[in-house]
């Protein structure tokens, strides 16, 4: 992937510079399987969020290893569970272990049934 440069007044979109002025508001794009975050004056890079499916034979006990590799500052990334039933799930305890790496816990929700979703951004 290579980097457009654009002056201080326009924005990277859609691999195109574009005028922009002090009431834009930040958008969002999905380029080659990369994201840019694109605020008024400066492009941020980040990388797709990670999503893994995963069931009761992936958790250490009521662990659940999450290997995101987003390289996250302060290893913080925004963790989101949805379960079986597509209902969204608040772990009890999340520990953010590296900028890979998160340990996130499920006490009193094993055994889970079926297929979970895990997403890390």
């Amino acid at each position: 992937m290579s980097r457009r440069l654009c002056n201080d007044d326009k924005l990277i979109i859609n691999n195109e510079c574009v005028e922009v002025d002090e009431t834009t508001e930040s958008a969002v794009t999905f380029i080659e399987e990369r994201v840019y975050i694109e605020v008024p004056n400066q492009i941020c890079y980040g990388q797709k969020p990670y999503t893994m499916r995963f069931t009761q034979a992936d958790l250490i006990g009521s662990l659940l290893p999450v290997v995101h590799d987003l390289f996250a500052a302060d290893g913080v990334v925004n963790i989101t569970l949805v379960n079986d039933n597509r209902d969204q799930v608040e772990p009890t305890n999340v520990t953010f272990v590296n900028e890979n790496l998160a340990h996130v816990y499920l006490d009193g929700y094993t055994p889970i049934s079926n297929t979970w979703i895990v997403r890390a951004s």
